[in-house]
């Protein structure tokens, strides 16, 4: 996490800090991705580096958690196009929605996919950051559930949020097989071989996992 020194900065100082600092990362491999880049970019002395991070490890993990809230932030910003939508539907949608925030922010979705598919060195650590940021809302998403009457509630909310986060974490890595989607391009920010239609497909059909589990389903 950033030091007290760095959100003490003036706003625009701190912006520019990490618009300059994702695209580093962004455009290449962490290993390959320097502090000296930045800070020449930046054109501030490497010394000031060190009063708002400890190392570029710590730098790294703070964009991580910043991609996945803006995304989550990002989501909770669309309107359903129907409000009377069933949660599940309402859940297949929120997934959608966050292939989308793909295409809306290229850059963070970039850090993203190098963090999943790249060469890092610390990629447990990065991935249970990804989903701690997303535990709580999908607790409340199913909490939304419950109120609506959609969702049993005498289930274990934790035990479900949590299994659920497993899930949607993991959900790239499922699509990247079954569409058979190359991570290279995806890290590099090409998202051309993105197929929006058979995506939705993928969901629909986790959705219906979901929603009836695997008992067989009397006719």
């Amino acid at each position: 996490m950033p030091k007290p020194t760095f959100f003490n900065l003036p706003e625009a100082k701190r912006k520019a800090f990490l618009e300059t600092a994702l695209e580093e990362f962004a455009g290449r491999d962490y290993e390959s991705a320097s502090i000296s880049q930045i800070v020449a970019k930046l054109k501030i002395a490497k010394g000031s580096f060190y009063q708002y991070f400890e190392d570029k490890r710590d730098l790294y993990l703070y964009l991580i958690e910043l991609a996945a809230q803006e995304r989550i932030r990002f989501v909770k910003s669309l309107p359903p196009p129907d409000p009377q939508k069933s949660f599940f539907a309402y859940t297949e949608w929120l997934l959608e929605m966050g292939v989308r925030f793909t295409f809306e922010y290229p850059r963070l979705n970039q850090i993203i996919y190098r963090a999943m598919f790249g060469t890092l060195p610390f990629r447990d650590e990065m991935l249970q950051r990804m989903k701690e940021s997303s535990q709580d809302y999908i607790r409340q998403v199913l909490m939304q559930g419950i109120a609506a009457g959609e969702i049993e509630p005498d289930l274990d909310l934790e035990l479900v949020a949590y299994l659920l986060n497993l899930i949607t974490n993991d959900f790239n890595n499922f699509l990247i097989k079954k569409l058979e989607l190359d991570p290279q391009r995806l890290m590099e920010g090409d998202y051309s071989q993105l197929d929006l239609e058979a995506i939705r497909g993928v969901f629909t059909k986790a959705m219906e996992f979901v929603r009836y589990g695997l008992a067989k389903r009397r006719v």
